[in-house]
């Protein structure tokens, strides 16, 4: 989801059409693998804490769904509508804004994750 966002960025900056469809491509990967890393999680989160409910655990648990629909959303939009990026118009820039929201949700994410196996505080 990151590289959707930075390849996006990258068409924008270059009007390079390849940058794009990369953009593209890695939605689909995206979108594809996001489920599969919500169950692993869920997984992981029963066999290592034992199903506890941590902070961090459901702030991960409110983020994945939203990063989830956000970028299925992305997904449709773009299937159904090809150019949305490179119209320039008001949809647009609100596809922009839709997939450039997905680089922040997927940091959040893993931040939250890796203070599971890496916490910053003392307990």
């Amino acid at each position: 989801m990151i590289s959707t966002t930075w390849f996006t960025l990258l068409y924008l900056l270059t009007n390079n059409l390849s940058f794009e469809t990369t953009a593209w491509h890695c939605l689909w990967g995206g979108v594809l693998f996001t489920p599969a890393a919500m169950l692993t999680g869920l997984f992981t989160w029963w066999i290592n804490y034992e199903a506890d409910w941590l902070r961090q655990v459901i702030i991960k648990m409110v983020l994945s769904p939203i990063l989830f629909l956000l970028s299925l959303t992305a997904l449709i939009w773009r299937y159904h509508y090809p150019g949305v990026l490179t119209s320039r118009g008001p949809a647009s820039a609100a596809y922009f804004v839709l997939v450039l929201a997905l680089a922040p949700l997927v940091i959040a994410i893993g931040w939250y994750g890796a203070s599971l196996s890496f916490p910053l505080e003392e307990e």
